[in-house]
């Protein structure tokens, strides 16, 4: 190997592990890739859509209403608390409620352009709890609402009638009992869904 040569292929290899460095940072520290398995955020995400996640989203803000994020669900959704991917639509404080084929956030209406159709059910059906570990189920509907306790949030999907989210969660209680469940603990967010990257025909930035 020539003395020029020698000197080019340590720069080489330099600039290829720098390159894996930064891509390995970038897909486990920065952002994450995610394929789409299931109808629940129909029409906004759909099946075969290949989005990805921003994972500093939260790392100095927290999740707003509306945003797109994807969490490790609660034993109380998934027993084997998978990744799951829903719309922010209740923060800490709010009463959330939904009534004649609309959601109602603190006695106000929300216009969802985005639902794939009306809901059909009346939410909360009955009590609403917040459970803690080794401790009694704590009711928090009231009036025909619930009121998001603090550091939970209350996520949704797209396609409203069709989907295992907040309204539909339940969860066994100390005293062996059932409950609806609908919350989801901030600290499970572990980033928020940005942009869809494929199919190049749904390739689109996800507004907050």
């Amino acid at each position: 190997m020539r003395e020029a040569e020698k000197a080019v292929y340590p720069k080489k290899l330099f600039g290829v592990l720098a390159g894996a460095a930064v891509a390995w940072a970038l897909t486990h520290l920065v952002m994450q890739s995610f394929l789409i398995p299931s109808q629940s955020m129909s029409p906004t995400l759909v099946p075969g859509d290949r989005i990805y996640v921003s994972k500093i989203a939260y790392r100095h803000e927290q999740p707003g209403l509306g945003d797109i994020v994807v969490f490790h669900a609660p034993t109380w959704a998934d027993q084997q608390q998978r990744t799951f991917i829903k719309r922010v639509l209740g923060l800490p404080g709010d009463r959330i409620a939904v009534r004649d084929g609309h959601l109602h956030r603190n006695g106000q209406m929300v216009d969802e352009p985005y639902l794939a159709e009306a809901p059909k059910y009346q939410w909360p059906a009955e009590q609403m709890v917040l459970l803690k570990e080794g401790g009694k189920p704590q009711a928090v509907e009231r009036d025909g609402e619930v009121t998001v306790p603090e550091g939970m949030l209350v996520v949704l999907g797209d396609n409203r009638n069709e989907n295992s989210d907040s309204h539909s969660w339940m969860a066994i209680g100390s005293d062996g009992k059932m409950y609806p469940c609908p919350f989801l603990a901030r600290e499970r967010v572990f980033g928020r869904a940005f942009v869809v990257v494929w199919p190049p025909g749904r390739a689109r930035s996800l507004p907050r």
